[in-house]
């Protein structure tokens, strides 16, 4: 499922109005960069606690500073294309390819 760009906006200013981050939303600056071992473990986190609390999805949101909830922006696979590969190699390397 595809969600489009104008629902995500809505999606992330809903986000920014919650009183702080929770088992299935995290919020992280990755304004150049971030290590692939870390997003495989906060992706794991995140969906399982999502799982567990009846939501659809969990959220990993670059480019916002956790405490403040300013927009700082991220350069982290600034391509969609790229972006959407990392679905594959994370899928790849913490499932062994399954």
């Amino acid at each position: 499922m595809v969600i489009e760009q104008e629902e995500l906006l809505s999606i992330l200013n809903e986000m920014m109005t919650l009183p702080a981050e929770t088992e299935w939303l995290e919020f992280k600056e990755a304004k150049a960069t971030f290590d692939f071992d870390d997003i495989g473990k906060y992706f794991s986190a995140i969906s399982n606690e999502a799982n567990l609390k009846g939501r659809r999805y969990g959220w990993l949101i670059f480019g916002v500073k956790d405490k403040t909830r300013e927009i700082v922006g991220s350069r982290f696979r600034e391509n969609r294309a790229d972006l959407d590969h990392l679905k594959l190699e994370i899928a790849a390397r913490v499932t062994d390819g399954i």
